[in-house]
């Protein structure tokens, strides 16, 4: 079942690093009364909220993974992040596309440059 709440408290938090990147494993108490362990990529704190689903139940804290929100519930995927950081993501999406357009016809450098802002200037534009 996925549920919804947020943090009541973070009892531990441990990173752990491999060819994956580093992933926090947490054991929260959550405002709802359950107790989960749960990895994240982003070290969680009190008032956050999760969506989650417990996987193995049995234990004090219980394993659980992320989940989506239930429809009806609305999603932000800029929640929490400024202009800046949003601005740095289109640029490399940016790059990457001009990049892969680029790919098969030799360009270089400066075209694909040219090509990333002009990609860039078009998402950004506001109509």
């Amino acid at each position: 079942m996925i549920k919804t709440s947020k943090v009541k408290e973070v009892v531990s938090a441990k990173p752990f690093t491999n060819s994956f990147g580093t992933t926090i494993y947490h054991c929260l108490v959550m405002e709802n009364g359950d107790k989960i362990n749960i990895g994240k990529k982003t070290e969680q704190k009190v008032g956050w909220e999760l969506t989650y689903e417990v996987v193995d139940d049995g234990q004090e804290y219980n394993k659980a993974k992320s989940a989506k929100k239930e429809e009806g519930q609305q999603f932000t995927p800029s929640a929490g992040k400024n202009d800046d950081v949003q601005r740095l993501i289109v640029r490399q999406n940016a790059l990457t596309n001009a990049v892969k357009y680029h790919e098969t016809g030799g360009a270089g450098e400066k075209d694909i440059l040219t090509t990333a802002q002009n990609f860039f200037e078009w998402v950004m534009k506001k109509d």
